[in-house]
């Protein structure tokens, strides 16, 4: 029980910390929103790192799937903050809810993992589920939620990579790396868009909210995963569309459409029963 209220409590942080991005992106570029979520990130998990007694600087932090992670991380992020810049909260963390079937779908084709005909159908389901968000071929293409695609691959990619991380790496380094490469992205990107605009008091308020909201989030959810089984907390994952909704709703008066809606559906059932699927199949 313990495990699901920080699985929930972490989805919770995590959507709020999405709503700060999103009031975020109508006031700063993309590259300092981006800097300023890796630096706060970086030391906030630095001090928990050094408290630990981890170390953070040495030759495992050149280890190849520690470099793609890092990489990983910063496309999930811009794609992310981008597809908030362009449509509503709501619709992107739908979007959002199809990393678990990406997850499923990199396993089967570059790990080699065996999936049965009903993950996947499931995946397909899934998948469907995220072209009736997008309706290709309506007018209008949904930039927004196609440009959230770019953020399922990275941030899949990033979950299929770790696998193959050293074992003996703890997971607050590996957030820590993680947060760090968004820093140097950041400013790369403002290189490009003209340079970082001097925040008003409400705007860094806004950014301080952002990084607590994130790092607390993040920090639950390390806990979650570590007190409880994987298969029993990961369906409360999808309790952060809830959150999602809500605060799209009342804070931006985001309408949900029903393409949203039933293709939200679709997404979650999909991931669920996979996720079922895999637990049946452990236990025979």
């Amino acid at each position: 029980m313990r495990a699901i209220l920080l699985m929930v409590g972490s989805m919770a942080g995590f959507a709020f910390s999405d709503m700060f991005v999103k009031i975020a992106t109508g006031y700063l570029p993309t590259g300092q929103i981006i800097a300023t979520l890796g630096f706060g990130g970086t030391v906030v998990f630095s001090i928990l790192s050094m408290r630990k007694g981890h170390r953070l600087i040495g030759p495992d932090f050149w280890h190849w799937s520690i470099l793609f992670r890092m990489l990983a991380e910063v496309v999930g992020t811009i794609g992310f903050v981008v597809a908030l810049s362009l449509t509503t909260l709501s619709e992107v963390s739908a979007v959002m809810q199809a990393a678990p079937l990406a997850v499923t779908l990199g396993a089967a084709v570059v790990l080699r993992e065996p999936v049965g005909w009903r993950r996947w159908g499931a995946v397909l389901v899934g998948f469907c589920g995220v072209l009736i968000m997008l309706q290709p071929g309506a007018e209008g293409m949904n930039w927004g939620a196609l440009v959230s695609l770019l953020a399922v691959v990275g941030l899949s990619s990033r979950d299929l990579v770790t696998r193959f991380v050293p074992n003996h790496v703890p997971n607050l380094v590996l957030a820590t790396y993680g947060f760090v490469s968004l820093i140097p992205t950041g400013f790369i990107l403002l290189m490009f868009s003209g340079g970082a605009v001097v925040p008003a008091a409400p705007v860094m308020a806004i950014l301080f909210a952002m990084v607590c909201f994130a790092s607390m989030a993040y920090f639950a959810l390390t806990l979650s995963l570590r007190l409880g089984s994987m298969a029993v907390i990961a369906p409360f994952r999808y309790s952060r569309l809830i959150f999602a909704f809500a605060l799209g709703a009342v804070v931006f008066g985001d309408a949900l459409t029903p393409a949203i809606v039933f293709g939200a559906l679709l997404v979650a059932a999909a991931g669920l029963y996979t996720l079922y699927r895999e637990r049946r199949l452990k236990h025979t």
